[in-house]
């Protein structure tokens, strides 16, 4: 066996080597580092002004935003995975509580968990509805979904029980009414508990503009009024595809990898327009079942503020208007959202994400390496390596 030898001149050699590598990565290191801390995390207002940041590595490390968007004032902060989740508000004050977990506030009410039970917490974090049960929905019409002792039924917002525990499955009231499942069957009852549509229906789709989508079997969609009576069939040449609240994820560009944002309620009406599948393409249909905008589009998102996106190439969405015009000049851009607040999140390959307002203008100058729609005012955003906004 042939051992090798190194004089002290060799080593001392190759440990000068070591030591210059490794500086040179501490370097490397130091500057990615600088630059990440640069790069910035959280709300603007609707000017596009900074309203509450955070420093990445800090703020956002231990404390994230755990979601895109305010709700009665308040943002859910925190993860389960880090121990509990609180609420933030405007003024980017945490609220002095603490729960296992927590969703968005709805009427004034949030769902909220305390020893593995749910309630529902007050706008100050004390709990209105004792935690007590297995699962709930957000409040609607005045009424949330719980399930307790695997069935569900609804309570008021003082905690009182409103409708007994008795359905296998429940969604939150919408327009007076909420879809009820009972012997695996779909009907919706009213605000006191009365059977106003039969359980007969395989799926369902809330009320929305008055008129909901059913299905007898696993294709058959139809929709029908709040009194039950069917309003139109959708026939195969205008079917709404089967799901329901999709968002666009990679469908028609890599480009919409970077956010989600865009949804299709394909199955419900939105300001009295349907998105369609006719055919092969995307159009429109009234409350009655009749196209208003032709089949046109690869992508036809519902109706928002009296504007919808489309897109009649891959990655180049536009704006519409009720008549099928486009807006803006007919600007492209490579992804969009519907139209929040006035403001609208759109994507261009050479300038990142910035809001349009309903000219089709950019508002402000900044452009983000991520953002969201406006819901309460703000928008969350990430503002990429350039920012000079000071926090």
């Amino acid at each position: 066996m042939q051992y090798c030898h190194f004089s002290k001149s060799k080593s001392a050699a190759v440990l000068h080597r070591i030591a210059i590598l490794g500086l040179a990565w501490l370097l490397v290191y130091w500057c990615l580092q600088s630059l990440y801390e640069k790069e910035s995390y959280g709300f603007i207002n609707k000017a596009g002004n900074w309203a509450i940041g955070f420093e990445f590595g800090t703020d956002f490390k231990d404390n994230p935003v755990s979601t895109s968007k305010f709700s009665c004032g308040w943002v859910r902060f925190g993860h389960p995975r880090f121990g509990s989740r609180t609420y933030l508000n405007k003024a980017g004050k945490l609220m002095n509580v603490e729960f296992e977990d927590c969703k968005d506030f709805s009427e004034g009410l949030a769902e909220a968990r305390k020893n593995g039970k749910w309630g529902f917490v007050d706008l100050n974090g004390k709990y209105v509805v004792a935690p007590s049960f297995q699962e709930t929905r957000h409040f609607s019409c005045g009424l949330a979904a719980v399930r307790l002792n695997d069935k569900w039924g609804f309570v008021e917002k003082e905690g009182k029980t409103r409708i007994s525990p008795q359905y296998e499955n429940a969604a939150p009231f919408s327009e007076g009414l909420a879809a009820v499942r009972r012997d695996g069957k779909w009907g919706f009852i009213d605000e006191h508990g009365e059977l106003v549509i039969p359980n007969i229906y395989e799926k369902v789709r809330r009320f929305s503009g008055g008129l909901a989508a059913v299905a007898e079997s696993k294709s058959a969609w139809k929709f029908i009024d709040t009194t039950g009576a069917t309003r139109f069939n959708l026939s195969e040449g205008k079917l709404s595809k089967d799901f329901s609240d999709r968002k666009i994820y990679n469908e028609l560009d890599s480009v919409t990898n970077h956010n989600c944002d865009l949804k299709l309620q394909c199955l419900e009406f939105s300001e009295k327009l349907l998105p369609a599948f006719i055919g092969e393409k995307w159009g429109y249909l009234d409350e009655s079942g009749n196209v208003v905008i032709q089949p046109q589009f690869l992508i036809a998102a519902p109706f928002s503020e009296g504007v919808a996106v489309v897109a009649k190439q891959p990655g180049k969405f536009v704006y519409i208007d009720k008549s099928g015009n486009e807006l803006f000049a007919g600007k492209q851009f490579d992804y969009a959202t519907s139209f929040s607040e006035g403001r609208a999140l759109v994507f261009k390959k050479s300038k990142d994400y910035f809001y349009i307002d309903r000219s089709g203008k950019q508002v402000g100058s900044k452009t983000f390496c991520m953002a969201h729609p406006f819901s309460d005012g703000y928008a969350l955003v990430n503002d990429y390596l350039t920012s000079s906004y000071s926090l």
